[in-house]
């Protein structure tokens, strides 16, 4: 029962949004104590982190939902992952610290030199324990990778608010990431140690070698080059203004919370399947899979882009202050990327080991992406950075989806539940009018958010049931995930 899709993305499901409601504090009280310069600078090293997590490991981790699951010496593969990692981590810091004088400057601060000292483990260790989670899903240990999730989402918002709360400054809040980047290593270093014998050379050999490395090279340079494509306007921005405005588009850049761990969640466990199903040439298994994967995604995509659409201009002040109001058309411009999460093709070409085709769409869409980005931010500042990450994540899921209609031997138009989305749409429709009426009746930005979010959830739950658009099995995984979440 706890192989099956349906149990192992509810179990994740539940973890990450544990997280998720754990963590989305965070920057909710940070923008509160310390000041706009300061959060710039602090989400700015957290964008530099985020890039370094994706580029060092270059697909070791990730090719292990590929590995794994073949069941031959899969602990051979782990141990090559975390042997690169170590060697890797240990050579970047090394690098970092030598050239530590002109690395330094790119954090705009005052004595950027010592918080540059501070941050520069933090940068790099977090990549160390990052496998942890990745093999325990690879292994069909969905419970454990989700009460990983958990614990990690508590420890790392607990020491990071304390500090901001006790000290207010980014010193001390990078400080306290350190704190935490270190404690995580060493517990998942004994872990390892203990399951996998990561200092031991056993198994490895030239062939394992080149067969893991001629995978995750390119699957490594295509994520990389995903990211960037919708982290590219960040540095723009962050290059062209100073750190209080880019404060303000990181703001924008919030999102939708929590939907980011359902279609994770989603995608993590299909990567598995889709790989299980392609290793027995079962295609047609595959587009069934897909086709319910894209029916769960977008009956919560498209209306949570709509609500938080209406919701934004309360929502912005609200959470964040009337200092960061002005991110308010940004925000609204960066949900309609959260439209393309209706689709996961990456996952799909992925199972057939055509990362090569992924990284040449990848860096075709970066290269596109830098040029827009040049452009638009020369005639509509931050407003044309926003719209530049759109279109080019827009344009690589389409390429993508084309990709899948091929190896599938299908049209990409048959690979899209247009009935489905339609009834989608409509259930939509009908609750944002009713989410319209109440805002010219409620007064006040707090009654607002809370009944009308209420409200177009019940209305939207209402009419999607009534019509027919979830199945059964979506209604199992709905009350299912209703009960996991009463147990955590």
């Amino acid at each position: 029962m706890r192989d099956s899709l349906t149990i192992q993305t509810i179990v994740l499901l539940a973890g990450r949004l544990s997280k998720a409601g754990i963590q989305i504090i965070l920057p909710i009280i940070l923008v509160r104590l310390i000041s706009p310069g300061d959060y710039g600078i602090y989400k700015f090293i957290f964008l530099v982190q985020g890039t370094i997590f994706v580029a060092l490991p270059m697909g070791m981790i990730q090719s292990l939902y590929f590995f794994v699951p073949k069941g031959q010496t899969p602990k051979i593969y782990i141990r090559q992952s975390l042997l690169y990692l170590h060697l890797i981590s240990g050579l970047v810091l090394a690098i970092g610290f030598i050239f530590s004088v002109p690395f330094s400057q790119i954090i705009k601060a005052e004595n950027n030199y010592l918080l540059y000292l501070i941050v520069l483990p933090s940068l790099i260790l977090p990549i160390l324990s990052a496998p942890i989670e990745i093999t325990l899903l690879a292994e069909k240990k969905a419970h454990y990778a989700s009460l990983v999730t958990v614990v990690n989402g508590l420890f790392s918002t607990g020491i990071l608010l304390g500090c901001a709360i006790i000290f207010r400054t980014i010193y001390a809040l990078m400080i306290g990431l350190l704190v935490h980047c270190f404690l995580k290593l060493l517990i998942t270093e004994i872990y390892f140690q203990k399951r996998y014998k990561i200092f031991t050379l056993d198994g490895i050999n030239r062939q394992s070698l080149r067969a893991h490395f001629s995978f995750a090279i390119p699957l490594g340079a295509a994520g990389l080059a995903g990211f960037l494509q919708v982290r590219l306007d960040h540095y723009v921005v962050s290059y062209y203004f100073d750190s209080a405005m880019y404060a303000t588009y990181a703001v924008a850049a919030f999102g939708i919370p929590f939907a980011v761990y359902f279609y994770n969640s989603v995608a993590d466990v299909t990567i598995v399947r889709y790989r299980q199903l392609a290793l027995n040439n079962q295609l047609n298994e595959m587009i069934l899979v897909w086709d319910k994967a894209t029916r769960r995604l977008s009956t919560v995509f498209v209306p949570l882009v709509v609500l938080f659409l209406l919701l934004a201009d309360p929502l912005v002040p609200f959470l964040f202050t009337e200092k960061f109001a002005g991110a308010i058309p940004f925000y609204r411009v960066l949900l309609l990327l959260w439209l393309s999460y209706c689709f996961n093709p990456a996952s799909f070409v992925r199972a057939f080991r055509t990362t090569r085709y992924l990284l040449f769409v990848q860096m075709a869409c970066m290269i596109v992406s830098c040029v827009s980005l040049l452009i638009l931010v020369k005639y509509f500042g931050m407003l044309g950075a926003a719209i530049s990450c759109v279109s080019v994540v827009w344009l690589s899921t389409i390429l993508l989806t084309q990709k899948v209609a091929s190896l599938a031997s299908t049209s990409i138009i048959n690979l899209i539940p247009i009935r489905h989305f339609c009834k989608v749409f409509l259930s939509t429709g009908l609750a944002a009018c009713l989410l319209i009426i109440l805002r010219m009746s409620i007064k006040g930005a707090l009654p607002y958010l809370v009944i009308g979010t209420i409200t177009f959830c019940i209305v939207y739950l209402i009419v999607v049931w009534r019509i027919g658009v979830l199945a059964e099995e979506d209604k199992k995984l709905f009350f299912g995930f209703l009960k996991k979440g009463v147990e955590m």
